[in-house]
């Protein structure tokens, strides 16, 4: 993966706490991910170099896409920048939790962390559709 963008004046905004952040895009999917000024300088980011990120299965959601059945259009817009539809390719259930991976369009696999409950009354199913989100706060970038 690659930074496509790290332009400090071109959406740079304020968290909750106080503390101001760097958005990215960062391709070949098309990640965005949140970082502080002084991350982004430690980690001596530019547009094209090459970073790999991580995300906590904990901090992603696997949910089926909820469209208008007559429209064809989202029935929810979210304010989650990351959101990547993909098919799920396996779900493995512990006591209280499960794994649900879903594969992505070009072979990106991610997986969410998501109680039984939800697996159960969201419908997941192996080789049925997903809608995997991430929020961009909860990605972590590295370089070499």
């Amino acid at each position: 993966m690659s930074v496509v963008n790290s332009s400090q004046e071109d959406r740079q905004g304020e968290g909750t706490r106080g503390d101001s952040y760097l958005p990215l895009e960062i391709s070949p999917i098309g990640v965005a991910a949140d970082i502080t000024p002084a991350a982004a300088a430690h980690l001596r980011l530019i547009p094209g170099q090459p970073v790999w990120v991580a995300v906590k299965a904990t901090e992603t959601r696997a949910y089926p896409r909820l469209v208008n059945s007559t429209s064809k259009e989202a029935v929810m817009r979210l304010s989650i920048r990351n959101q990547f539809d993909g098919e799920v390719v396996d779900i493995a259930r512990g006591e209280v939790m499960g794994i649900v991976r879903t594969r992505l369009a070009g072979g990106t696999e991610i997986t969410a962390a998501i109680t039984l409950e939800a697996i159960d009354e969201l419908g997941l199913a192996v080789g049925g559709p997903a809608v995997v989100l991430i929020k961009s706060t909860e990605i972590s970038v590295g370089v070499r």
